[in-house]
């Protein structure tokens, strides 16, 4: 019956309490393997129980809980990966010849473990007739009180990088509520301090799934391989990490990204240089102004071009135009229906002089918008096309070639294709039965566009993506941004990325919060609503650190405000790292009773030449709350600071914050009138304290992209500056508590350095 033990080669881990070579870290698994039974303690306190050991074979699933796997404990042995050293033991669990080995693996003084399971033989019958249900269970917990309430959650969850269902609550019987399955997503466990655990898929993603069942008693929260899946090739492993942090959620979050994006070689080169991340550009998309609209009864093309014209006068430095589904042929041959691309290309009536005309006339690079694929897509070889396409009977499609998408892109650059934004990704891995019935399929659509991409010199935007997907990004250098939020309609509160945007962030992913209006009223627009926030959406874009996308009708865009993203020639100034929510926003979310923030406070900082500059925003805040100097998520490097706030229309006070004295945080800090506070270390210049405030008319007003160096002598304060040959700036500096403002052209070149005693700049 094990005849399969003579032959093992690859070896999943279970850690031991005591391990013969490796120090364990604060996160621990004591099993017992008798009982098949393990818990999860972080610094020696229990924190999980573990729920029965689960799976499938010859549509039936197995389960430890009725005593239906046997196997036996195999020794631990040592070795060395990309992660560090490691000791491994494994426990083989099988019915009859079909084994499956799960374990663990300890690192050395590691924070971390990576769960396995190992599939050692081919395994047919896998399916659980449910995508969202699992084919094979571990690790997984049962959710009970050994913690008392005392634990809480954050899962990432739905569409949007996990936003539309994102949850909040508490690990409890009858309390946890979470979306799982294939739109399930990493989990942060956190107690009422600074501890944190992410539990999150660690390879394989677009198979590894998750499943809460909080109908069965007791209620479990598993992790396994997705429930679709028919048939487990031989040595397919799927991994889970388990990742502990005593730094706070953020904290927690940016490390373990910085493990991932490390391990699988996430390249930051294709986030830095993408141009449309970088500089301003013109939105079409669901909540613009021209989303299946045209100005007037014109065309397409002719809304481009006076679109183009009336931002050369209002002088708005455009630097892309995105292009949503209106453009190309869709199932039903009309705009705003059917069921999927049928060709990826303009239509005459859209661009009566075609795609590449517009092009050379505008000289605006293109980010272009698909959906998924419809079964009658012309580039199929069913269908007379040239290409491999899987064709699901339910109407869509998905391309299976490499080939496919190296000629597309190659075509379509010659209409100024720069990025590619693959939308409806949940539906391209959900709704096609082949990517949920395999365990490689999504994975490979994905790394064959990704491919393709990368050899034609652009990159890709995801939209309507679970987590997974950006998981996977993490081996597909140039998907550089990805939504974080629900379509952003006139008036809705689609700002709010402040969760997202901590795990698209830690992927390596520029958060994009979507577009956005300048002005309150826009007549005519298909939503009948207005925007009465628009300076808050033109605030959050920016420090998303993602794209910029305005969509304006043409002559009501608010060019004064949205010109604070950018400089005079559209590069974005904006922070180093996005804004996130702060960790008493989301402990509050999940243990409520005023433990946090009743509303939305993020903070970003800018990292220049060793200092850090910070900014905190207060919104939509329905009760007053104390912010201590510790929650904000800023490194302040004094316990005694002063903070400068500063209103819409960039009137600067200064208020004292310090451990003993709180920032009060009050209910006028609302969505229209929004409170913005920065922080600057004090820095000693000669006998006198400067605070650097920053440029005057930005929302980041201490960005890389303008200030690229501080330096400080004895006797002055130097800003190197960088911008358009001859911009005009201006800083505001606060010297010994007293406000100077340094006004000055930069040279020909386009840099100068600014002098806070000159008052002047040079070059």
């Amino acid at each position: 019956m094990y005849r399969w033990l003579k032959t093992i080669s690859l070896v999943l881990v279970i850690i031991v309490e005591v391990c013969h070579g490796v120090t364990p870290g604060p996160v621990r698994i004591n099993h017992w393997f008798d009982d098949q039974i393990y818990n999860m303690t972080v610094n020696d306190v229990i924190w999980f129980k573990n729920s029965p050991l689960r799976f499938r074979k010859d549509w039936k699933e197995y389960s430890s809980a009725r005593g239906e796997l046997k196997g036996l404990l195999d020794t631990p042995h040592q070795g060395t990966d990309r992660l560090g050293d490691f000791e491994t033991a494994t426990w083989y669990l099988g019915v009859d010849d079909n084994v499956v080995a799960l374990g663990f693996k300890v690192y050395d003084q590691k924070n971390y473990l990576i769960l396995q399971q190992n599939f050692l033989n081919k395994t047919s019958g896998t399916s659980a007739g449910n995508k969202d249900l699992l084919v094979s269970a571990f690790p997984g917990f049962v959710i009970d009180d050994t913690m008392q309430g005392e634990i809480g959650y954050m899962a990432y969850g739905g569409i949007m990088s996990g936003s539309n269902n994102i949850n909040f609550g508490t690990w409890a019987p009858g309390k946890v509520h979470m979306t799982t399955g294939t739109a399930g997503g990493p989990i942060a466990f956190f107690d009422k301090k600074d501890n944190v655990v992410i539990i999150a898929p660690f390879s394989e993603f677009m198979s590894a799934s998750n499943q809460l069942n909080n109908t069965s008693n007791p209620e479990t929260l598993d992790w396994g391989i997705m429930g679709g899946v028919m048939e487990i090739p031989e040595d397919f492993m799927s991994q889970y990490m388990i990742f502990y942090s005593p730094n706070g959620i953020n904290q927690a979050f940016q490390e373990w990204g910085s493990i991932m994006r490390d391990f699988y070689g996430k390249d930051p080169y294709y986030r830095k240089s993408d141009m449309t991340i970088n500089y301003l550009g013109y939105w079409t998309d669901n909540g613009a102004y021209y989303y299946f609209k045209t100005e007037g009864d014109g065309t397409y093309e002719q809304t481009i071009y006076d679109l183009q014209s009336m931002a050369t006068k209002q002088d708005i430095p455009y630097r892309y135009v995105q292009y949503d589904a209106w453009f190309y042929l869709r199932a039903n041959g009309s705009a705003g229906g059917g069921t999927g691309t049928i060709h990826w290309d303009s239509r005459d009536s859209v661009f009566p002089s075609g795609m590449q005309k517009v092009y050379e006339n505008t000289q605006w690079p293109v980010l272009a918008h698909n959906m998924y694929w419809s079964n009658q897509t012309t580039y199929a070889k069913q269908n007379g096309g040239m290409y491999n396409f899987i064709l699901d009977p339910d109407g869509k499609a998905l391309p299976f070639e490499e080939r496919f998408w190296n000629d597309l892109f190659k075509y379509s650059k010659t209409w100024g294709l720069v990025v590619y934004e693959q939308d409806y990704m949940n539906d391209n891995t959900d709704l096609i039965n082949q990517s949920i019935s395999d365990v490689y399929s999504a994975k490979t659509w994905m790394m064959e566009m990704g491919n393709a991409a990368r050899k034609n010199g652009l990159t890709i935007q995801y939209c309507m993506d679970y987590t997974k997907h950006l998981l996977t990004a993490l081996e597909i250098p140039v998907v550089t941004q990805a939504r974080v939020m629900q379509d952003n309609t006139p008036g809705s509160d689609h700002w709010r990325i402040g969760y997202t945007s901590i795990f698209a962030e830690a992927m390596g992913i520029a958060p994009f919060k979507d577009n956005f209006w300048t002005t309150h009223d826009e007549p005519g627009n298909t939503y009948n609503s207005t925007e009465p926030n628009g300076a808050l959406q033109a605030l959050i874009a920016t420090m998303s650190t993602g794209p910029v996308g305005p969509s304006d009708e043409i002559g009501k865009t608010n060019a004064s405000l949205l010109m604070r993203c950018c400089n005079a020639e559209g590069l974005i100034l904006k922070p180093t790292v996005p804004f996130t929510a702060i960790n008493k926003q989301i402990q509050q979310m999940a243990f409520g009773n005023n433990f946090g923030p009743d509303g939305d406070i993020y903070s970003s900082y800018t990292d220049i030449s060793g200092y850090k500059f910070g900014v905190i925003l207060a919104a939509n805040i329905k009760s007053s709350y104390s912010l201590a100097m510790q929650d904000t998520g800023l490194d302040m490097s004094s316990n005694n600071t002063t903070l400068m706030s500063s209103d819409l229309y960039i009137n600067v006070n200064l208020v004292e914050f310090s451990e003993s004295k709180p920032l009060q945080i009050t209910t006028g800090c609302v969505t229209e009138v929004f409170c913005l506070y920065y922080y600057s270390p004090l820095i000693t210049v000669g006998k006198d304290k400067v605070l650097i405030y920053g440029e005057v008319d930005k929302w980041a007003t201490m960005s890389n992209n303008r200030v690229t160096g501080i330096r400080v002598s004895s006797v002055d304060l130097y800003l190197q500056l960088n911008g358009v040959p001859n911009e005009i700036v201006s800083f505001r500096f606060f010297r010994n508590m007293k406000e100077e403002i340094v006004k000055c052209s930069l040279g020909p070149m386009g840099a100068a350095e600014l002098s806070l005693n000159n008052n002047a700049c040079a070059y």
